[in-house]
């Protein structure tokens, strides 16, 4: 009878820290999930930069080209 006692014991305990664990799963399953999408939303906003910043960098090389300095210092030579 003791050792159904036991048994009875042993499975409550374990039941009640299976419960915990799950608990303590889904929580931080929310948390995790919270974080990419954080981290989604800032590497949309990083692909959104990137894009404006090269067609800037491609604008001030073209100015850069086209100014009267540059074509001083670094005029090609001309083949006869």
């Amino acid at each position: 009878m003791t050792t159904l006692i036991h048994a009875d014991i042993f499975f409550l305990i374990s039941t009640i820290g299976f419960i915990v664990l799950f608990a303590f799963s889904v929580v931080l399953l929310i948390y995790v999930v919270g974080i990419v999408r954080q981290v989604k939303k800032v590497s949309e906003k990083i692909a959104g930069n990137v894009e404006n910043i090269s067609e800037e960098a491609s604008e001030f090389i073209r100015d850069v080209r086209e100014s009267s300095v540059y074509r001083m210092l670094f005029a090609r030579k001309r083949k006869k």
